[in-house]
């Protein structure tokens, strides 16, 4: 006979009566599968929507009510049922025991009273004082002026305010870096304001999806300088299980610990292959703008971030010349779904002709601000070495270049202070260079290659961090900077290798660039790749 566990209620942000739970809750060691369909209440949800959300690939129900869960055997996988006896709007700590003391039954966090706030709601992000700042705002991430950005305004409002540093410093974090790169979430530099996770995918129906749910909920890894609960490097794995662990816990505890904001990034290269489809259809619009909400709900994050490559033309998946309009229209829904006090942004393409496929004044009324991706403008896909991300704009580019893209995307309709520059902290690479008749054959620049040289982790795609370490200084490597872009290059005349790439002193000068626009901040792809910190130490205003 199986034991009975309950998992205790999450408050909806939004209504409905069965909830769809597709998942894997950690009881201990053993897992179990859980499958259920929402039959909706809310106008916002379709009747028979699947929302994971609700339990997504974890042991929590957000906005579920009471929900039984039996483990019929103590071996893992197997099948299990869950049902939604009643709605319940939580107690306080949104762990609905009826305690509101978030101790360890359904809390984010569990030290004393839950989240490590004194206000004893268990929530990390309440209503009410009990944080200890004073404020009244009842944000367990302060530091003295509610936000822990320092700068003293800590409004709450969901807006990206300007650190100590006098500016926003936005930062992706890669799913997948915990495993061969070995980048946690407790690496996070404290510099960056904004941890943007990448990615999660967007399912043909509008649902949310985990790309890795091991590493979003189950690795029990962690820092006991940001987790109570941590010993020697791991989570516990007996007693009361935790709503989750993994990455969305390290987040948690991150937001905690420093102030820091996570945002949920949707898409990316790999993962855009059905934005088109949904955004093109109201229903999946809706069901997308509810996934959204129920993400920030579930697990105390800041906002939503679509990395749509591309809308109307480009990039790696499907698009339609009606993604221009219907990408405004999934924004829009996805802001009126999750408020105005969250972070929704998105990332824009680095040629500037991409402008023109979005409704950029409509967008800048319902967006806090974009990221420029500002690289990629070269690579092994071309048969002639160039830079990544060149600063100037040089004869023959094509507007190819980091002022070109910034200008074209605040002439289109976004404010500068709407805008992060993208910085990349990686560079790309060739083979098979041949100076032969084109190009300097002192640096390789502009000379023939084809195919991609040595990478990181990847072939054609070098790390800044591999760059200093095992390329500059190094026999038959030569080291150029282009003063007229403001980019540096290492060339490899007999191994016919070169690499292009950011190092401090190109950092430092787009840095300035942005600062002289009057930009938001800086954003940085990708967070493991400045592991000494010699380009985070560049971006300040």
């Amino acid at each position: 006979m199986g034991v009975a566990r309950t998992i205790p209620a999450y408050e909806p942000a939004l209504s409905w009566a069965t909830v769809a739970i597709n998942a894997r809750l950690n009881v201990g060691a053993r897992r179990m599968r859980i499958e259920k369909t929402i039959v909706s209440r809310s106008p916002r949800i379709a009747s028979g929507t699947s929302l994971r959300l609700c339990l997504t690939l974890l042991g929590i129900t957000p906005a579920c009510g009471g929900t039984t869960v039996t483990d019929e055997s103590a071996t893992s996988d197997e099948t299990s049922t869950a049902s939604v006896t009643s709605l319940d709007t939580g107690d306080g700590d949104g762990d609905g025991d009826g305690d509101g003391d978030g101790d360890g039954d359904g809390a984010p966090s569990t030290t004393g009273d839950g989240d490590g706030d004194g206000d004893g709601d268990g929530d990390p992000s309440t209503t009410g004082d009990g944080d200890g700042d004073g404020e009244g705002d009842g944000d367990p991430s302060t530091t003295g002026d509610g936000d822990g950005d320092g700068d003293g305004d800590g409004d709450g409002d969901g807006d990206l305010d300007v650190n100590q540093d006098g500016v926003v410093i936005v930062g992706y974090f890669a799913q997948w870096g915990i495993y061969a790169r070995d980048y946690q979430v407790w690496d996070i530099p404290a510099q960056i304001d904004v941890v943007q996770y990448a990615f999660w995918d967007i399912n043909p129906d509008g649902t949310l999806r985990s790309p890795d749910p091991y590493a979003d909920f189950d690795h029990h890894n962690c820092s006991e300088v940001f987790d109570p609960l941590c010993s020697g490097g791991t989570l516990p794995w007996s007693g009361t299980p935790l709503p989750y662990y993994g990455n969305f816990r390290a987040l948690n505890m991150l937001q905690q610990a420093r102030g820091t904001k996570v945002v949920m990034s949707l898409g990316g290269w790999t993962l855009s292959s059905n934005f088109s489809a949904v955004a093109a259809d109201p229903a999946k619009r809706a069901v997308l703008a509810a996934e959204c909400a129920a993400m920030l709900a579930t697990y105390g994050f800041d906002g939503i971030d679509l990395d749509w490559e591309f809308p109307v033309e480009g990039g790696n998946g499907p698009h339609a010349a009606q993604d221009k309009v219907n990408f405004t229209l999934l924004v829009q829904d996805i802001r009126a779904a999750v408020g105005s006090d969250k972070i929704v942004s998105a990332a824009v393409a680095p040629n500037p002709t991409y402008a023109d496929n979005l409704e950029v004044g409509a967008l800048a009324q319902v967006m806090d601000h974009v990221n420029i991706m500002a690289y990629d403008y070269n690579g092994s896909w071309n048969p002639f070495t160039g830079h990544n991300a060149p600063l100037n704009p040089v004869a023959g580019d094509g507007n190819f270049n980091v002022q070109a893209t910034a200008q074209a995307w605040i002439n289109a309709g976004f404010s500068p202070s709407q805008v992060t520059l993208g910085l990349p902290w990686y560079g790309r690479s060739w083979a098979n260079v041949s100076c032969s008749g084109m190009g300097n054959a002192t640096s390789g620049l502009g000379c023939a290659a084809s195919g991609p040289g040595p990478g990181t982790w990847e072939p054609g795609v070098v790390d800044y961090q591999d760059v200093r370490d095992n390329y500059l200084n190094q026999p038959g490597w030569i080291y150029a900077w282009d003063s007229a872009t403001q980019t540096p290059t290492v060339y490899n005349a007999s191994l016919g290798q070169f690499v292009t790439y950011d190092n401090a002193q190109s950092i430092a000068a787009k840095v300035a660039y942005a600062k002289s626009e009057g930009m938001l901040g800086l954003m940085v792809w990708e967070l493991d790749a400045d592991r000494s910190g010699d380009l985070l130490a560049e971006m300040q205003f």
